[in-house]
């Protein structure tokens, strides 16, 4: 199973995938004075994932591109089979040199993702 973004399927799949990560939302305070900090915790912040890999596709490139800025939420279906709402709040291109593929050109991609 490849990922799916939106109605974009990824053609050949991602090389690097960090999972979901979440970071705590917490105020660090020190008063003067003393011997510790005070940590107030306000929950945590939405789930962050990025991923990276090649694509040879055109519609692969020009859907993700319509999709980031859209900035609208879509499925995102992961290689597992497992969905969630989220949006593209990064996306980045990278020509690189493939002479199989000279017409349409091959692309690295790094998306990052936000659960919403």
């Amino acid at each position: 199973m490849s990922f799916v973004i939106g109605s974009v399927t990824l053609d050949m799949g991602v090389s690097k995938d960090t999972g979901w990560v979440y970071e705590e939302v917490a105020a660090r305070h020190h008063p003067v004075g003393s011997s510790s900090t005070i940590l107030q915790s306000d929950g945590f912040e939405s789930g962050i994932r990025r991923i990276s890999g090649v694509t040879q596709s055109a519609s692969v490139k020009s859907g993700l591109d319509t999709i980031f800025k859209a900035r609208s939420n879509v499925t995102i279906t992961d290689h597992r089979s497992v969905s969630t709402t989220g949006r593209i709040t990064k996306l980045e291109f990278n020509e690189v040199h493939d002479i199989t593929n000279l017409s349409t050109g091959t692309f690295e991609f790094e998306i990052e993702l936000m659960k919403r």
